[in-house]
């Protein structure tokens, strides 16, 4: 009867201590705090970034021209993202105060949540664009190669919305462009 009571102890000690770790181990991600939850662009995701451009480089051999046309048409296109990003921070903010019970504003509610809509609608025509001038900038053979690459990437569901919780999504506002480092 004893040998019963302490394996069951020593069982539900392994059992807690399992949980404890693993409950912990969220926590120590990103260089061990956690600071509110994570969008997208943490540390990993621009090296992961960086890394497709230096694959996808590769893969469609482009030239050193191609590169540095690529990189000016990324910055560009960053720049703009950036400023609708912040604009996109300032409407989620006060949609946030907007959808408090004390503050509730319906009409205030409909014109956030419209503009909040136009951001990302311009978000999304911005990545397009860029996407589509990238492309122009390859030569034929690079272009299907490009093709075939997309078509294998939506094969295999590629890019669920991070810090979505789920697939899909538009994607808008994310940049696919590699980053310099500074």
């Amino acid at each position: 009867m004893k040998k019963k009571i302490w394996l069951m102890v020593l069982c539900g000690a392994l059992v807690l201590g399992g949980s404890l770790t693993a409950l912990a181990a969220p926590w120590e991600r990103g260089g061990g705090e956690m600071d509110g939850p994570r969008r997208g662009n943490g540390p990993c995701r621009v090296e992961a970034r960086q890394g497709h451009w230096e694959r996808m480089s590769e893969k469609l051999d482009l030239s050193a021209e191609q590169q540095t046309e690529v990189q000016k048409l990324c910055e560009a296109n960053r720049a703009q993202a950036d400023k609708l990003h912040a604009k996109m921070a300032e409407v989620r903010r006060q949609l946030r105060q907007a959808v408090e019970p004390k503050n509730f504003d319906e009409k205030a509610l409909r014109k956030l949540a419209a503009e909040k809509n136009l951001l990302q609608t311009e978000l999304m025509v911005n990545r397009a664009r860029a996407h589509s001038q990238i492309y122009a900038l390859l030569t034929p053979e690079q272009q299907e190669l490009a093709d075939l690459a997309r078509k294998l990437q939506r094969l295999r569901g590629h890019h669920p919305k991070a810090g979505r919780g789920g697939k899909g999504g538009s994607g808008a506002g994310r940049s696919d462009c590699p980053r310099r480092a500074n």
